[in-house]
């Protein structure tokens, strides 16, 4: 295991060790385990790589040129009253 000597504002100390009183952990310990944590869901973010199957699928639809207009007419047609 390695160790890192890093600076810090004052004002994410004072973050820091208020969280790790909470926490009941040292300073060091809490900011090991954040960066741990932090560079863990990069991972996962990276392992899902992204399936470009369907991406565009609408493109060449007319009515979706707008599609706040086409949610409104989708809307009004499924929410229209009868008129007595």
């Amino acid at each position: 295991m390695k160790t890192l000597k890093v600076k810090v504002s004052d004002a994410l100390m004072a973050k820091l060790e208020k969280l790790g009183q909470e926490l009941d952990l040292p300073a060091d310990e809490l900011l090991a385990r954040l960066a741990e944590e932090r560079l863990a869901a990069q991972d996962l973010n990276e392992a899902r790589d992204f399936e470009p199957i369907g991406f565009g699928l609408w493109r060449d639809r007319a009515d979706m040129d707008d599609p706040s207009a086409w949610v409104r007419a989708l809307r009004k047609s499924a929410w229209q009253r009868d008129r007595c």
